[in-house]
């Protein structure tokens, strides 16, 4: 994942092994793709690569990477290659959360 600001054009060409990618813009208009201040955009799949460009200036992030060979299991803020790995990281963060509370570390 990278941070861009662009002023006039930039081309993005992603390796050939990513055929996933996304933008998030967050300040001015990125002119070509249509993409007002806040919007994420996603790609269609595939390693072709992508124009950008903005007359009034842009900051955005752009993510490329590889398709996972498996399927994700998402939880309410975490990502995951299995049920059982959601789970496990489930627990952990319950231990940990009644460790603090037992040290006082935090009060509820």
């Amino acid at each position: 994942m990278s941070f861009f600001v662009i002023n006039h054009q930039w081309t993005y060409t992603p390796p050939t092994t990513h055929d996933i990618l996304w933008v998030f813009n967050f300040d001015g208009i990125l002119n070509d793709l249509g993409a007002l201040e806040g919007e994420l955009i996603i790609f269609e799949e595939g390693s072709l690569a992508v124009d950008f460009e903005t007359t009034s200036g842009a900051h955005f992030i752009l993510g490329s990477t590889k398709k996972f060979d498996y399927n994700l299991v998402l939880g309410t803020s975490s990502l995951h290659t299995s049920k059982q790995a959601l789970y496990n990281s489930q627990k952990q963060i319950e231990s940990i959360y009644k460790e603090l509370k037992t040290k006082r570390v935090i009060d509820e």
